[in-house]
């Protein structure tokens, strides 16, 4: 797959290809794998991403491939602090969630996602967004390298808030 034929194209609506980029996204805690993808999008921990899309702070797009075939989401939704996601910092600062189907990881989709919503976000006045990443791991280099840096914050004892502010 060539990541410069990659579209992005606007969530409208929840459905369930974006359903499973969350359960994709979501999947590298141990907890939520283990749960499998029906229960772990039925609890509250996860639902709080997705339900009353259309928010403030909810923004969002699916990567589409030549072909027309979905590869990947990438989105934002705005937490407070008496009801944070997993990688919430602060309550200006957007927590965002990347998904790639996995026979699509490894050709540049994620990062297509991730600057598109990253220029989105930026656009409308946000001071940057935040992630939960497995601490060590290749998905925190991914971050890393995209201007991410870790926050501080451990979630869990092995995952670490990432965050990329966008002017200083």
């Amino acid at each position: 797959m060539d990541a410069s034929k990659v579209t992005l194209e606007p969530i409208e609506t929840v459905d369930p290809f974006l359903e499973s980029m969350l359960f994709e996204a979501a999947a590298i805690h141990p907890h939520i794998y283990h749960l499998g993808k029906t229960k772990a999008l039925e609890t509250p921990e996860m639902r709080r991403y997705l339900d009353d899309w259309g928010r403030e702070g909810d923004h969002g797009f699916i990567a589409t491939d030549e072909y027309g075939i979905h590869a990947g989401a990438a989105f934002s939704r705005m937490f407070g602090d008496d009801t944070p996601g997993f990688g919430y910092l602060k309550r200006e600062i957007p927590e965002i969630v990347v998904g790639v189907l996995p026979d699509r990881r490894n050709h540049g989709i994620g990062s297509v996602l991730l600057m598109g919503l990253g220029d989105c976000l930026e656009q409308r006045g946000f001071p940057g967004m935040s992630t939960v990443v497995p601490g060590g791991d290749h998905i925190k280099e991914f971050y890393e390298h995209r201007g991410f840096a870790d926050a501080g914050i451990e979630v869990d004892g092995d995952h670490v808030i990432m965050v990329k502010y966008f002017s200083d």
